[in-house]
């Protein structure tokens, strides 16, 4: 079996390199968050994914299951616009749904900034909304606030 290595750009692989090497999530969140936004907002959604991924890694509570929505959110859109895999969208798209609805629900955090949520969560609902390949990439992808929003 071929195992893929992905080379990552220059610019990207300082980014993963500071996460990794910068001990608690809290001294790491905004940077791996703007520059997650940074690729996201460019349509790089791979690599937006990868940036959150390592994040994720460190993180605990309501901050970690967000960084795992970003995550799920990043490849469906990857599945979507670059590697086409409908199913693995749809799929990956319900699992965030569930764990959106968690947060909305129950976070005192996210409950002073619901804006950003909100906006993920139209952007769920359009996928899983969507009856055909076409209306599917045609949907709305929203920006995200290129700044922490918490």
């Amino acid at each position: 079996m071929k195992m893929h290595s992905y080379i990552f750009d220059q610019d990207l692989e300082s980014a993963l390199d500071r996460i990794k090497s910068i001990s608690g999530s809290e001294l790491t969140r905004e940077f791996a968050y703007e520059k997650g936004v940074f690729y996201y907002n460019s349509g790089q959604y791979f690599e937006a994914h990868e940036v959150w991924e390592f994040q994720w890694k460190k993180e605990v509570s309501e901050i970690k299951i967000f960084f795992q929505i970003l995550i799920q959110m990043a490849i469906a859109l990857n599945k979507i616009h670059v590697r086409p895999n409908w199913n693995g969208a749809f799929s990956l798209t319900a699992k965030a749904k569930g764990k959106m609805e968690t947060l909305l629900h129950s976070s005192q955090l996210f409950s002073k900034n619901p804006s950003i949520l909100l906006e993920i969560q139209k952007l769920i609902e359009s996928i899983l909304e969507s009856n055909s390949e076409e209306e599917l990439r045609s949907v709305r992808v929203p920006s995200l606030p290129s700044q922490w929003p918490f």
